[in-house]
């Protein structure tokens, strides 16, 4: 079984994304480590409320699905439904939305030191135009993960570019480059990060730059419970704020 150390390191590798209004991510940028273990699994439910301008609004209700092989491969699901004010009719529109699938491979790694890459796909399944793209996306990327010594906290940088390829061609294409610099503090049973993916939209000419905190507490050695704010610093921002809370259950540990 893995001690509450490697718990601790496998919670902080999975950098969580997920869909926010107008397909841009707003929080951490992707999953982009897992630990070098040799099997991992965890289930997450979650919900996420992008506050957008004129008290508009879109909402995630989702469950996430991730289960690593071999230390080195894992691979993510996303089962999402939404909410969202934000339609034609002013009416709130209700339904499943866009789902994704992510590949992620870790390449090598050097005592505390982890590097590797992931490809994530996009598909356009939302039952309501409000609540998707319209457009199959892939989005490739590539990081870096450094461990401080003692595990008392990382810092990950990654790199992505999500766009999309086919689709409804009366809806917007995607053109999307994401950064993402995030260092984080582990305690005995808590941690506290800072998880900040910039963004530029290529398509709209608008960049984003978050402050984006993220605090959770392990509840036992294999729940754990976290809650994130993310607030746009730029005044060309497209939304107010964004919150979000999760659950982590792990399935099996070995």
């Amino acid at each position: 079984m893995l001690n509450y150390r490697s718990a601790l390191v496998l919670s902080f590798l999975i950098i969580n994304g997920f869909l926010c209004f107008a397909q841009q991510d707003n929080g951490r940028i992707v999953e982009i480590f897992p630990y070098p273990l040799r099997k991992f699994a965890y289930i997450s439910p979650r919900y996420d409320r992008l506050n957008l301008k004129n008290d508009l609004f879109s909402e995630s209700y989702y469950i996430r699905f991730l289960a690593t092989s071999k230390g080195n491969l894992h691979l993510k699901l996303d089962l999402p439904f939404g909410r969202t004010n934000a339609t034609d009719d002013g009416n709130i529109d209700f339904g499943l939305q866009d789902v994704d699938f992510r590949f992620t491979q870790l390449l090598g790694r050097s005592e505390n030191f982890f590097y590797g890459y992931h490809v994530r796909f996009y598909f356009p399944t939302a039952t309501q135009e409000s609540l998707g793209s319209g457009k199959f996306q892939a989005d490739p990327g590539a990081g870096f993960a450094y461990f401080f010594p003692g595990l008392k906290g990382s810092i990950v940088f990654a790199v992505d570019y999500r766009f999309s390829y086919l689709g409804d061609g009366s809806r917007p294409d995607i053109s999307i480059l994401g950064i993402a610099p995030n260092i984080d503090y582990w305690g005995n049973n808590w941690y506290i990060g800072y998880y900040p993916t910039y963004t530029y939209d290529f398509k709209n000419d608008i960049f984003d730059f978050p402050l984006d905190i993220e605090a959770g507490y392990f509840l036992t050695s294999a729940i754990v419970l976290s809650a994130e704010f993310i607030q746009p610093l730029l005044k060309t921002r497209t939304y107010e704020n964004e919150f979000s809370i999760k659950l982590r259950f792990s399935l099996f540990q070995k």
